[in-house]
């Protein structure tokens, strides 16, 4: 039995029924929702055992864990146990009651073999299923969506549209759906034809274009439209989502990275390995300036990212993952890209518009052996799953 297992165990075995009865408790049947890691899961409780502690499956990511809600004295904790990777949200119980439907809390990943882990920033819950429930998104169905989300590296912003073709055709405020009705700030000033389709953001006093959304028929993907995220002059600097609000969770944006890369606590990454693609949350560091997080995808794991040789030519940045075996796995990007004959700077020319990512090569270390696995990509990303 590992070291954390262990640990869960001795939480669960000092745990009290009549904990449970103060605190807020998940029925089997019942569903809850909890945001941590950049993702949205769902625990749906299947059975509450001896201790008073709940059991249950947690959805997420379209894959399925093992889920817990343990009660303690001092805290609730959500557990998702992804193999040996273990997801927590510890919500403090001061004001903590039967009836809270609210669970605010702080957030680590562990690997089983590790009790300290690694802090992923805040979490949030509510004992209810939020998963919202749409129909998907046809491009000849867009005129009579009326209400928007926009995911962009600004942030979200909602539109309440009005009219297609015209100025202005709606209302917009930077923030969720339920924020227009009470300050809308913004213009939502739209185009659509066969070719395209764009919502687009401007003050209302004097009318001044700020930013926009614009994206084809090819964009369109899993019910939402992924676009390109212009400035006022038209300049793609980002990537940017358009969904009909309430349908669909928030998907990810990004802006156009820059070099040298910029690395600091509370960034959200994703990165393309060989082996998938994988959402990363660097929450905390060391005292050395590595950053320090978890990674959720295929499988789920440590996150560090680490810069070295900066500020010179030879200047690189590491995005590791380390897993439960030992074994760690890297992508390793730099300005230059070698095309065969010699290196071109990645960042300069449209080609990293197209999709923001950052090309690199991928390693894989195991005790003294190191090998190269192929192709990897990285780029900063901004969810509203935070």
């Amino acid at each position: 039995m590992t070291r954390l297992v262990r640990w869960l165990t001795l939480t669960a075995a000092l745990a009290s029924p009549a904990l449970a009865q103060s605190q807020p408790h998940p029925q089997a049947g019942t569903t809850w929702t909890f945001v941590l890691g950049a993702q949205m899961m769902t625990f749906k409780a299947t059975g509450t055992d001896k201790d008073g502690d709940a059991l249950g499956q947690v959805n997420v990511g379209g894959r399925q864990l093992s889920g817990f809600v343990l009660h303690e004295a001092d805290a609730l904790r959500f557990v998702a146990v992804d193999k040996t990777t273990w997801w927590m949200c510890r919500v403090p119980t001061t004001g903590l009651t039967s009836s809270s439907t609210v669970l605010n809390g702080a957030a680590r990943v562990y690997l089983s073999q590790q009790e300290s882990g690694h802090d992923l920033g805040t979490c949030r819950g509510e004992t209810r299923n939020l998963l919202p429930q749409g129909q998907a998104l046809t491009w000849a169905g867009i005129p009579a969506v009326g209400d928007w989300e926009i995911d962009t590296p600004d942030g979200i912003y909602a539109a309440r549209l009005t009219s297609f073709g015209k100025t202005p055709s709606g209302q917009a405020v930077k923030g969720r759906l339920g924020d227009l009705g009470a300050a809308p700030n913004l213009l939502a000033l739209t185009t659509y034809d066969p070719q395209g389709f764009s919502i687009n953001f401007a003050t209302a006093r004097p009318v001044e274009l700020q930013t926009g959304c614009l994206a084809s028929l090819d964009g369109l993907k899993d019910g939402v439209l992924q676009g390109q995220y212009l400035s006022s002059g038209g300049t793609p600097v980002g990537l940017c989502v358009m969904r009909p609000a309430r349908t669909t969770l928030p998907r990810l944006a990004s802006a156009l990275p820059r070099w040298p890369l910029a690395l600091g606590a509370g960034q959200v990454w994703e990165m393309g390995m060989p082996e998938g693609t994988f959402t990363g949350v660097a929450a905390g560091h060391t005292a050395s300036g590595e950053l320090t997080g978890g990674w959720f995808g295929p499988t789920s794991g440590l996150l560090s990212i680490e810069r070295v040789d900066g500020g010179s030519a030879q200047e690189r940045v590491f995005f590791f993952r380390h897993d439960d075996q030992g074994v760690i796995h890297a992508c390793v990007v730099e300005q230059g890209r070698d095309i065969g004959i010699g290196k071109v700077d990645q960042f300069d020319g449209p080609g990293l518009q197209l999709t923001n990512r950052v090309l690199g090569r991928a390693l894989r270390q195991e005790g003294d052996d190191l090998e190269a696995t192929g192709e990897c990509w990285v780029r900063p990303v901004v969810t509203g799953l935070k």
